[in-house]
């Protein structure tokens, strides 16, 4: 293994490790019984299966590739076919992850029952997009892979102009659609939640802009991966494979991170299952579990 692959290794584990801990966290503990919280274990359960998806093409695209890989090949070619199905699938499984947590905090701003609403929906909400996920990644026209045992490397064939067409066209109208809609959603999200904020306690206050910071922080974040499907037009697939592993990892690993900047009441919480001091200066207090928005 080349040093990028050891060393995503290791930061991937902990940061699974550190996230996993958080879905125990945002589903059990006492402090966190918002619709939102729900809404952001959803989206690290993802973000924690779409990681372990890029681990195939990894191997298979490193330097050096492991032999075991080629013994999978050779017995069946499942796994590299599946894990490019999954590529894509990702791709609109987090984008409308993000249209969700976006439109969370929208109607959190606007309906005044809507955390009994999401409570209530959130996991058919998240089937739908599963099931509408895999019924649009089912139209693209995949490459199939092979592997050269002369210059022991995984090859991608070409596909035909028309096929090569349809993807392009099939990406350029996802892609825009997302990016409008997330950014629409974004830009409304921050409006009304600026808006409410005048209404309401300081208390209160508080707890909204620090939900709505999570959430739109989230969002840009997101636009990263946003922006290598513009331009991975551009490069050659064995160019645009280190690169959406990076930008996999830098959005995949996102949210853990923004939870510990923006949300004191899980650096508290954590702070009682690890034992370590972790920084202070978040917006919010851990007093504030009474409020609902």
């Amino acid at each position: 293994m080349n040093f990028m692959t050891i060393l995503s290794i290791c930061y991937g584990t902990a940061t699974v490790l550190l996230m996993i801990i958080l879905i125990f966290l945002l589903t059990f503990h006492k402090l966190f019984i918002y619709s939102f919280y729900r809404i952001i274990v959803m989206d690290l359960i993802l973000n924690i299966a779409c990681w372990c998806n890029t681990w195939p093409h990894r191997l298979a695209y490193s330097h050096v590739i492991p032999q075991f890989l080629v013994s999978i090949y050779e017995s069946s070619n499942v796994i590299l076919t599946t894990s490019q199905f999954l590529q894509s699938f990702f791709f609109h499984v987090q984008s409308l992850s993000t249209i969700v947590i976006c439109t969370h905090r929208l109607s959190a701003a606007k309906l005044e029952n809507a955390n009994k609403i999401w409570n209530r929906y959130y996991i058919l909400v998240y089937l739908g997009i599963l099931v509408y996920s895999y019924l649009v990644t089912k139209l693209i026209r995949f490459q199939k892979i092979h592997f050269d045992y002369g210059i022991q490397r995984f090859l991608i064939e070409d596909l035909p102009e028309e096929d090569k067409m349809f993807n392009g066209s099939y990406l350029f109208l996802f892609f825009t659609s997302y990016a409008l809609i997330i950014m629409i959603m974004g830009g409304l999200t921050l409006q009304q939640v600026r808006e409410r904020l005048a209404d309401h306690a300081d208390h209160y206050r508080q707890l909204l802009q620090r939900l709505s910071k999570v959430a739109i922080c989230h969002t840009i974040v997101f636009s990263l991966y946003l922006c290598w499907q513009v331009t991975n037009s551009f490069l050659s697939y064995y160019t645009s494979i280190p690169v959406l592993m990076v930008v996999t990892d830098v959005v995949t690993f996102s949210m853990p991170y923004i939870l510990l900047v923006f949300d004191l009441n899980v650096r508290v919480a954590l702070k009682n299952v690890i034992p370590i001091q972790i920084v202070r200066g978040s917006v919010g207090d851990s007093s504030q579990n009474n409020q609902v928005s």
